[in-house]
C-alpha cells in the first residue's frame, strides 16, 4: 500500500492541474477515484470530527466519512507548504492539523492526523481538537 501511495503522490505533482475536478463543494480526483469536500471542518475532536462527516449532506451525497491516513495522504503536495495541498482545488485549508479516522494501534486513545503546514503525518490524542475533510468513493 506505502509504494502505491508514493507513486500516487509522485504522479500527482506532475498533473495536478489535470488531476481534479473542482465542483462547488466537493473535488473529484481523478487519480485515486476519491471525492473531498473542497472545504474543511470546524474545528473539533475525533469523535466530533467522524460524526460531522457521517451527518455532511454537501454535494448531496450522504456517504461522506473522516478518511484513513494513507487516503489523507494522497492529497498533500510536498511541492508545497503553508498549507502543503493545491489550494486551487482546497482553498481554504489551514496550515494545521486535520484528523483521520486512523486510530494508532499501540495507543488506541490516540488518531493519525495530516499536519498541513508541511504535510507530515502524526498521531494525537483524540480528545484535541484539528480540522478535517470528508471523503466518499466515487460511484
Amino acid at each position: 500500500m506505502k509504494i502505491k501511495i508514493i507513486i500516487l503522490l509522485l504522479t500527482s505533482f506532475i498533473f495536478a492541474k489535470e488531476r481534479y475536478i473542482i465542483k462547488n463543494d466537493y473535488v473529484i480526483d481523478n487519480l485515486t477515484g476519491l471525492i473531498w469536500q473542497r472545504y474543511s471542518s470546524p474545528e473539533s475532536n475525533w469523535n466530533e470530527a467522524k460524526e460531522y462527516c457521517k451527518k455532511s449532506r454537501t454535494g448531496g451525497f450522504s456517504d461522506w466519512r473522516l478518511p484513513s491516513i494513507d487516503e489523507l495522504m494522497t492529497i498533500v503536495d510536498k511541492r508545497r507548504y503553508a498549507p502543503s495541498i493545491y489550494l486551487k482545488a482546497f482553498p481554504d485549508t489551514k496550515s494545521d492539523y486535520y484528523w483521520t479516522r486512523t486510530t494508532n494501534k499501540k495507543q488506541p486513545n490516540k488518531a493519525w492526523l495530516v499536519f498541513f503546514y508541511y504535510g507530515y503525518d502524526y498521531y494525537y490524542y483524540k480528545n484535541n481538537v484539528g480540522y478535517s475533510r470528508c471523503v466518499r468513493e466515487n460511484r
